[in-house]
């Protein structure tokens, strides 16, 4: 029976089935791995299967793209106990990184002049913490990534004032980053009236050595630049 929807709400494509097979797979992600059984990594490979057909059936390029990865999940989870126990620190991984890193975003947005000693090194731990995943998951492009919040944290354990400092300095190159961007737009609008000017100059010459060139005049008219 298709549940009722009220008047006005728009009604969620993706059936009761998938959302119950994404909540299964999400609640065995919070159990200790090494409690699960064979039988039940089956079962839930099943759900990341259904949810990947509903992303599928529901369509576009996100929904497809999120496909891949249930797609993925499956694959893992048929991969036995051991496979899903290593990839589970992964995943684990995943979800402290995305923690951190909400925290530090949240600090960024604090007035560099209130914050506190403490509130720099706390958030310097969640970058080491962010570096060390990224490492732990491995690729190219976390390695970098990692370096960045090594250099974060460096910057966070300088201390207060130097912090104040830096932030100061990354507001003054945004400021002047604006400026010089509203130079360059103001230059163009002036370069394209110029050249409009111009333009309407050699149209109006032009006519006037036509009329010129009709009525036999010795008048020649010219641009000249200056």
């Amino acid at each position: 029976m298709t549940p009722a929807v009220q008047p006005g709400v728009q009604a969620d494509p993706r059936s009761v089935e998938g959302h119950e097979a994404e909540a299964r797979f999400l609640a065995l992600k919070k159990r200790d791995p090494n409690t699960v059984s064979e039988q039940e990594l089956l079962r839930t490979a099943i759900d990341c299967d259904t949810v990947a057909r509903e992303l599928r059936r529901e369509g576009g390029e996100a929904n497809l793209a999120n496909a891949l990865s249930w797609d993925q999940n499956s694959r893992i989870l048929r991969g036995g106990k051991e496979t899903w126990v290593n990839m589970w620190a992964i995943y684990r991984a995943r979800d402290v990184t995305s923690e951190a890193a909400a925290r530090y975003n949240a600090f960024l947005k604090k007035d560099a002049r209130t914050v506190s000693e403490e509130e720099l090194l706390r958030t310097a731990t969640d970058c080491d913490t962010i570096a060390q995943n990224q490492r732990l998951e491995g690729g190219e492009q976390n390695l970098a990534w990692a370096a960045t919040w090594d250099q974060a944290a460096r910057n966070l354990r300088a201390g207060k004032e130097a912090y104040v400092k830096q932030i100061a300095a990354q507001a003054a190159n945004s400021e002047m980053l604006q400026i010089m961007q509203a130079q360059d737009r103001a230059r163009a609008q002036q370069n394209n009236a110029q050249a409009l000017r111009n333009v309407s100059t050699m149209n109006y010459v032009t006519r006037m050595n036509i009329v010129s060139n009709l009525g036999n005049s010795g008048y020649h008219c010219e641009v000249r630049s200056r």
